[in-house]
């Protein structure tokens, strides 16, 4: 009969009841989300691995130089941004014959930073412009970058002056970048482990 009471009266406090907490599941997002960082970062790393270091270690195993190597693609890195659409291949072929590099690593280098080529190609323009103190370019940026990605004598017609400046802009950043970057490939080169040349 206590017992009964004990049920029936809600103000009773006796021994507290043991609830099971709720288990904790992670939500799909918790696990997708790394999933998916994890599967980019695995992509990059393969593509990373095909596009540069299996033709960097493929011209070691041929006997070239780090030096040469690093030098090439110092080279080819600072000629991919050059503020000319569509002619950086071109001027890498002629860099690499004239001063004798490896044409395979300057090529490399240069695709690599293919896109940076955009991004810096109205910082080099304004650049100029600051040093000739000219009258900049009118218009939205995106638009002139669109005009030299379609038609780039069109956009030499109309802004060959300020385009002008900015290829004397990116001379001037070109140098000391080709120094800098050819110290940290000659060391990221030599870093390479010695186990990949025996595959």
């Amino acid at each position: 009969m206590r017992a009964d009471v004990r049920s029936m009266n809600p103000l009773h406090i006796g021994e507290p009841a043991i609830r099971k907490s709720p288990s904790i599941t992670p939500g799909k997002k918790s696990l997708t989300k790394p999933k998916a960082e994890r599967s980019i970062i695995k992509m990059m790393r393969k593509r990373f691995q095909q596009k540069i270091l299996d033709p960097i270690v493929a011209l070691l195993k041929q006997g070239t130089s780090p030096e040469s190597i690093a030098l090439s693609m110092a080279f080819g890195m600072a000629i991919g941004v050059f503020p000319v659409l569509g002619t950086t291949t071109a001027i890498c072929i002629v860099v690499a014959t004239v001063l004798k590099l490896n044409h395979l690593a300057i090529q490399i280098a240069n695709y690599t930073v293919y896109p940076l080529q955009f991004v810096l190609f109205i910082p080099f323009v304004r650049f100029g412009e600051f040093i000739f103190q000219i009258d900049p370019i009118s218009g939205d940026p995106q638009r002139i970058i669109s005009l030299a990605r379609e038609d780039v004598l069109l956009l030499l017609k109309t802004c060959g002056i300020s385009v002008a400046s900015g290829c004397f802009a990116w001379l001037i950043c070109a140098v000391p970048c080709v120094l800098c970057l050819k110290i940290v490939f000659s060391y990221w080169i030599k870093k390479i482990p010695s186990g990949l040349f025996s595959r």
